[in-house]
């Protein structure tokens, strides 16, 4: 069997032809060649002749006796493990007697270079030399919201954040540091206590009762507050520092009661005339997915679907869902109309007894065990709570995600990152937009946010 060709390599990762049920030989040594599709058919064709030549196999035998002490031999002359070069080389999970994964992290040393800065967000005053635990800057240089001494500081230090203080903000490398003297992000166990946490959230207050929105039910059971920004996540932080993640308004309101298959709960296309390939178009005149759901694409009107998050499996195998906004709603059919997981179209295979939710319309803010919805106006708008139990949130530590990404930048040389703590970031507002972006450099990642 030739392996994936691709474009200046062709890995050619051969496997002897097996009896129907079996399993076919690891490879240990795949041949790397100059690609072509053509360099794999020709070399396995060729293989499979060979092993396949009657007057060729009776030497099979003799041949395997030959080989044998010349394996033995090389594996006498083995050189030496190298030692990883990179910590993302090192394991950092074990597996238990149950066969799961088991988090297993290298224990956290603190190490600090020549020269020192101190970061206290809490406390801290970015007017400061920034130089001792005493003297420390509110924010890190690298932050935009740093200001005075603070945002004049750079070079190669090791910055230390404060124990037991949130640091809200995102961080642009600005600098490098050396092989010999990296640039640190760190904490010291004897400055402060608990963690340092690096968090890409706000936490929102002054609360109102009762939904300004007309689609949303049982009104007064749902709280709002204005924000500046659009968050995709919002979690609620217990007293006694438990986090729950509160979900964006979905229906069904399913949860997690199976955790082999987390997707139990979810609606199911029944597609009964055909059982895949159905298709409408939208208003642009493309042929998009039609999924058909005759038990609850039903007794609701078109705008309780239009223009909904939804999230269906897709195959043929992979199966793994995708988001996707509502565009068609054929109440006569019980169908959703909605673009393949490449971006439009009809991408994948949306086939019976897939599983599918929708999610982020107002009416769907109706589950007593919490959920929320943000009504987007401009770069900011309105964000509705429900807690679980109706709780207050006024007394109740609500975090809303503002930043993608904590740390980030073009150009990143031996910055070491450790004993810190990342928390609460959020994806893109348009989260149906395709992952690549051919505007980027490189191409396939999203602008961070």
């Amino acid at each position: 069997m030739a392996g994936p060709c691709v474009r200046g390599a062709c890995v050619c990762d051969y496997t002897k032809t097996v009896p129907e049920g079996s399993y076919p030989e690891p490879v240990q040594n795949p041949v790397l060649r100059p690609s072509s599709a053509r360099c794999c058919r020709l070399e396995n064709g060729g293989y499979n002749r060979t092993m396949h030549n009657k007057r060729f196999a009776p030497l099979m035998p003799a041949l395997a006796l030959a080989i044998l002490p010349l394996t033995a031999l090389s594996a006498d002359r083995e050189a030496p493990i190298t030692p990883a070069r990179w910590s993302w080389q090192d394991a950092c999970a074990g597996v238990d007697a149950k066969g799961d994964l088991a988090w297993q992290p290298r224990p956290f040393v603190f190490q600090k270079g020549a020269s020192v800065r101190y970061i206290d967000f809490e406390a801290g005053d970015d007017a400061n030399p920034g130089d001792g635990p005493g003297t420390p800057w509110k924010h890190h240089p690298w932050d935009s919201q740093a200001a005075g001494k603070s945002a004049a500081g750079s070079g190669v230090h090791t910055y230390i954040f404060k124990r037991g203080v949130v640091y809200r903000g995102r961080l642009e490398v600005k600098d490098a540091g050396r092989p010999d003297e990296p640039i640190r992000l760190t904490s010291d166990p004897a400055w402060g206590s608990g963690e340092a946490v690096l968090c890409g959230s706000e936490r929102v207050i002054g609360w109102a009762r009762g939904a300004t929105h007309k689609d949303i039910p049982e009104p007064d059971k749902v709280w709002w507050a204005d924000l500046s920004f659009a968050p995709r996540s919002v979690w609620s932080v217990g007293k006694d520092g438990a986090i729950l993640r509160i979900p964006l308004a979905r229906t069904p309101n399913w949860k997690v009661s199976n955790p082999d298959d987390v997707k139990s709960e979810w609606w199911v296309w029944d597609n009964p005339r055909k059982a895949f390939g159905n298709t409408i178009t939208n208003a642009s005149g493309q042929a998009i997915h039609l999924g058909i759901d005759t038990r609850h694409i039903k007794d609701k009107p078109e705008d309780y679907f239009k223009g909904a998050l939804i999230w269906p499996e897709y195959g043929w195998v992979m199966s793994g869902p995708y988001p996707a906004e509502v565009e068609v709603v054929d109440l006569k059919q019980h169908g959703l109309g909605f673009g393949g997981w490449t971006g439009g179209g009809t991408g994948g295979v949306i086939m019976r007894n897939m599983r599918y939710y929708l999610e982020d319309k107002p009416q769907y803010l109706d589950d007593p065990e919490g959920e929320y919805w943000f009504e987007k106006k401009g770069q900011g708008g309105r964000l509705y709570v429900r807690l679980p139990g109706g709780a207050d949130p006024n007394g109740a530590q609500i975090e809303a995600g503002k930043h993608m990404n904590l740390v980030t930048g073009e150009k990143v040389e031996h910055v070491h990152i450790s004993g810190l703590t990342f928390r609460f970031t959020t994806p893109a507002w348009d989260i149906t937009s395709a992952s690549w972006d051919f505007s980027t450099k490189p191409w396939g990642l999203r602008p961070a946010m």
